[in-house]
């Protein structure tokens, strides 16, 4: 493992102890599913760019997330932009709970337009820290498995 890994991995750590959401945003093959696979495997993982689970989640979005309480990954958030504005409603209910969602998502103007400034901590109550996982900090997924 390297010390770039460690890093990430303990500020997402850090992240999580204090917000509900945490979101990975960062180029396409950086490294982002990986990484949060590897730190919360016990969580439950979807994928928005899988059919089965992209139907699951936007067909009915608060259906989902009402009867899901498990800490929860998804993976690949660009591609339903509406899922910011969903979670912000899920987080409402209970703002105190931390570390329910995390949340990955390429570099991309859908992210921007969903609500989020990438790269920077928001100061809203429910707005997701995000972490820009630039090719400057992270140069290959390969890193990740400690190649």
């Amino acid at each position: 493992m390297t010390d770039k890994t460690r890093f990430l991995e303990s500020k997402i750590d850090r992240l999580l102890s204090l917000f509900p959401v945490v979101a990975i945003v960062g180029p396409r093959q950086c490294g982002k599913s990986t990484l949060v696979k590897k730190l919360r495997p016990d969580w439950r993982y979807y994928d928005l760019e899988r059919p089965d689970d992209y139907q699951l989640i936007t067909s009915d979005p608060l259906g989902f997330f009402s009867r899901r309480r498990e800490a929860t990954i998804i993976d690949e958030a660009q591609q339903y932009p509406d899922l910011f504005r969903v979670l912000r409603g899920v987080v409402d209910q209970d703002r105190k709970a931390t570390g329910r969602y995390l949340l990955t998502g390429s570099s991309s103007p859908e992210i921007v337009k969903g609500g989020c400034s990438y790269g920077m901590m928001l100061s809203s109550t429910y707005r997701p820290i995000l972490t820009d996982l630039c090719p400057k900090l992270f140069p290959t997924a390969g890193a990740l498995q400690g190649s």
